[in-house]
């Protein structure tokens, strides 16, 4: 009997290949060497996977060199064979989203008909600095979260959440990007998670915290990659449904038995549920594949009454009142995957989360025509993504991308006129902010229709032995996003009506005390008119904006392996951002966003278990859409009619025989000034690391990282022509001015209406945001029937500026923040 050999030495070497921020694919590469370690030329190497449609097959060169490139994420087999030499076989190559696994097979002269090669894959990846983790369902299927993709990034080391979302490393919630099957689909208007996807949908999640290479763009933040599931030469697929309400909770005790409080009410009862299935498999065997899904989510809050509100206002609830707040989804995706030749794939994948929301969601301190509303939100996108190998050594990639969301209002508030009360009813203390407002109608709200067409090509080229010592890759990205914000004011006619107490400290009282009550209506304009002479025929009610904005970017980048323990990343990315305004014209044009990126990887034990690793990087933020709204979009000057009538009609007129005690028009010229001189907001990265495999399923990890935040873009108020955006300390944006320059509030002086706009002006402090941390990580592989991802954290944040999400205030207005309105703010 032959023996049987059941393991051989195999050295694997990981290495990030370098790919788009969008990235769907990663590649194997390696050599193959005699017993003496001599390249051997003509080995015949396959490859097989059932995330693979067909086998590929490819022969090493004269330097032992072998390649798959552009392979679908998923686990792999590879087989090696060589006349005169034992056929060999290699299991468990697990391939991620932008991954290279790199390896060295040694093949022995033939005593034996095969051999298993049944090593895993070495923990640390000793070719990219990337900091991060790639998680697939076997790791986020088992875990106790949310039942929503971004949940699982909250795994990442170095990552926290905020109320804008999840943070990595000092950034804010607001400042990531985030791609599904390519692509983006970050949320146009703010910044956040855009769209809504469970994990019976998903393949593989990737986040990238910090270090990413040149061809990644449009964050401050981290990047989270998704990659749908794919069909198969096998027929899968699941039914699964999921329940949780109040009553299968233990009882709660102390402040959590009382409820989530918000505004005026408190959440007392939750039921959540949802059911689907899925099924992949193929149309033509080896060549065409699909995957099917579809889930339905319901979730019920019930919201109870904090207080008598019915006693105040007419309609509004009784304390103990409980109302329903209702969220339906109805998640989709579909997946066409083709082969069309044996160097050639194309996808297609289309997914959406259409929802609706309905019910008692906001303040209870109304009568129902205000709180109860139904909102129409969500939306459908897709996904058309390339991938060529020509010859042996260039790979072209493509794609197109749509990401689109909706956002639509139905109820009877929308229908009456906008009543505010600001004369504090319910004796909170406080007269001019918070929940002591009693609403009647809507008042102004706003509805959206956006939508990002993306474009992608990069060219990689692979030049030297071992597969490549350098892959050189050049590439450019277009995004084209169209953006219409309809405004709306409720009511009949589009003036809102708000009521103030008199006294002595408000102008618009005048001198005598026959008064109790103000009024201010509120209203936009076609065009400036003397608020005394306006009739219902000058007010707008709906004015659609639109104010598109383009994105460009391009990308060289050098993956050099300069030995077989030294890799260096070498790479820069230049980025243009266009603003248009609601004239169709572009309002800032923000461009020489240069973005230079270096790291390197250092392999010091040499056995593809260890590694040093340090990366500088600068990244710019692609500003979200919010600017645009409400900066750049809305041209209808505001009018603000002061007198003693409570009538929606009486716009600017006061009641017969009395003349109006006030009024005021706000009008910018239509859109906020921007300075000229205005540079793209950025941060600067620096990462130092070291990682080891201690044993064969367990790494270590000790990395410094250090954030930044160099330069930003924000808005700031001037007494010569209002609002004006740039870069804070720097430019037109030197000083800031006191709140009482624009305000007549009541305590307000006004002083500087009409005297020197001087006397309350002050230099504004040089934005800062420093980020520094020491973290600790261990990552254990499933073995053993368990697996875990442990970090510790020491950080340190400090500066005057929080990012994009203000949370000192809760205010989420990307790069419109009031950090810098005013000089009592600065």
């Amino acid at each position: 009997m032959k023996p049987k050999v059941l393991v051989l030495p195999v050295v694997f070497l990981l290495a990030a290949s370098v790919g788009t921020a969008q990235t769907t694919r990663g590649d194997i590469q390696g050599r193959v060497v005699d017993d003496v370690g001599a390249a051997l030329a003509g080995v015949t190497v396959t490859l097989e996977s059932p995330d693979l449609i067909g086998t590929h097959n490819t022969i090493t060169d004269t330097n032992g060199a072998f390649k798959f490139l552009v392979l679908p994420p998923g686990t792999y087999a590879a087989t090696f064979g060589l006349v005169g030499y034992q056929t060999q076989q290699q299991a468990n190559i697990k391939v991620g989203i932008d991954s290279t696994v790199r390896f060295e097979v040694r093949m022995a002269a033939a005593f034996s008909d095969e051999i298993v090669v049944s090593a895993e894959s070495p923990l640390v990846n000793i070719s990219d600095a990337t900091i991060g983790v790639e998680l697939s369902q076997d790791f986020y299927m088992d875990l106790p979260m949310d039942r929503n993709y971004t949940a699982v990034a909250a795994v990442t080391p170095g990552a926290q959440d905020d109320r804008s979302g999840q943070t990595f490393y000092g950034s804010t919630g607001a400042e990531n990007a985030y791609y599904i099957d390519g692509a983006n689909t970050t949320e146009i208007e703010r910044g956040q998670q855009g769209t809504v996807l469970n994990f019976e949908f998903i393949d593989e999640v990737q986040v990238k915290a910090g270090a990413y290479s040149a061809e990644y763009g449009h964050s401050t933040g981290g990047l989270i990659n998704v990659i749908t599931k794919s069909g198969g030469n096998e027929f899968r697929g699941d039914v699964f449904g999921y329940f949780d309400s109040d009553d299968l909770r233990s009882p709660l005790s102390g402040d959590a038995e009382q409820g989530q409080v918000s505004g005026t009410s408190k959440t007392v009862g939750v039921v959540r549920s949802d059911y689907g299935a899925d099924l992949g498999g193929y149309i033509l065997r080896d060549r065409l594949w699909f995957f099917a899904a579809y889930d339905r989510v319901d979730n019920r809050d019930t919201n109870e009454a904090l207080d008598d509100y019915g006693a105040v206002v007419p309609g509004a609830p009784m304390a103990g009142e409980q109302f329903p707040y209702d969220t339906t989804r109805d998640l989709f995706a579909f997946k066409l995957t083709w082969r069309p030749g044996s160097n050639h794939s194309l996808s297609a994948s289309v997914f959406g989360d259409p929802t609706v929301n309905e019910g008692a969601g906001d303040n209870l301190a109304s009568p129902p025509t205000y709180y109860l509303r139904r909102e129409l939100t969500g939306g459908t996108d897709g996904a058309v993504n390339y991938d060529g190998v020509f010859g042996r050594n260039v790979v072209l990639s493509a794609r197109y991308a749509s990401h689109n969301q909706k956002l639509e209002f139905e109820g009877r508030g929308k229908d009456l006129t906008g009543y505010f009360d600001r004369t504090d009813p319910f004796d909170t203390g406080t007269v001019v902010f918070g929940w002591d407002r009693v609403v009647s109608g809507w008042g102004r709200f706003g509805e959206e229709d956006f939508g990002r067409q993306q474009y992608n090509a990069d060219l990689s080229w692979f030049v030297g032995d071992l597969a490549g010592n350098h892959e050189l890759k050049l590439g450019a990205e277009y995004e084209d996003l169209s953006v219409i914000d309809i405004g709306t004011r409720s009511g009949p006619v589009g003036a809102n009506v708000t009521r103030f107490v008199c006294n002595a400290a408000v102008p618009y009282c005048g001198e005598n005390d026959e008064h109790e009550y103000y009024f201010r209506h509120s209203y936009g304009t076609y065009e400036v008119v003397d608020p005394e002479q306006a009739t219902p025929e000058d007010i707008v009610k709906r004015w659609p904006v639109d104010t598109p904005t383009e994105n460009f970017a391009v990308y060289l980048q050098d993956r050099w392996q300069v030995t077989s323990s030294l890799s260096l990343d070498l790479g820069v990315r230049w980025s243009r951002q266009k603003l248009y305004n609601g004239a169709g014209t572009v309002q800032a044009d923000i461009d020489d966003n240069w973005a230079p990126r270096l790291g390197f990887v250092w392999d010091f034990l040499g056995n593809g278990k260890s590694k040093v690793f340090g990366h500088w990087g600068r990244f710019y933020e692609t500003i979200p859409v919010d600017i645009v709204i409400r900066a750049f979009g809305d041209s209808t000057p505001y009018v603000y009619a002061y007198n003693f009538s409570d009538d929606q009609w009486d716009v600017a007129q006061a009641p017969e025989g009395e003349a109006p005690r006030g009024s005021r028009v706000w009008d910018w010229g239509g859109f906020s000034r921007v300075d000229p001189n205005t540079k793209g907001q950025y941060m600067s990265e620096a990462a130092l690391g070291v990682e080891y495999e201690v044993t064969q399923n367990v790494a270590l990890g000790l990395t410094f990282i250090h954030r930044s935040l160099d330069r930003i873009v924000e808005d700031a108020l001037s007494p010569d022509f209002g609002y004006y955006i740039g870069n804070p300390s720097e430019g037109l944006m030197t000083h800031s001015y006191d709140m009482a320059v624009w305000y007549e509030y009541p305590g307000g002086t006004g002083e500087c209406l009409n005297g020197d706009p001087e006397c309350h002006k002050k230099e504004i402090p040089t934005p800062k945001r420093d980020f520094t941390a020491v973290e600790l990580a261990v990552n254990k592989r499933f073995s053993n029937n368990f697996q875990f991802i442990a970090s510790f954290l020491w950080s340190r944040l400090e500066g005057n500026y929080d990012g994009n999400f203000q949370a000192s205030t809760g205010q989420l207005d990307p790069n419109l923040n009031s950090a810098y309105d005013y000089a009592d703010f600065s």
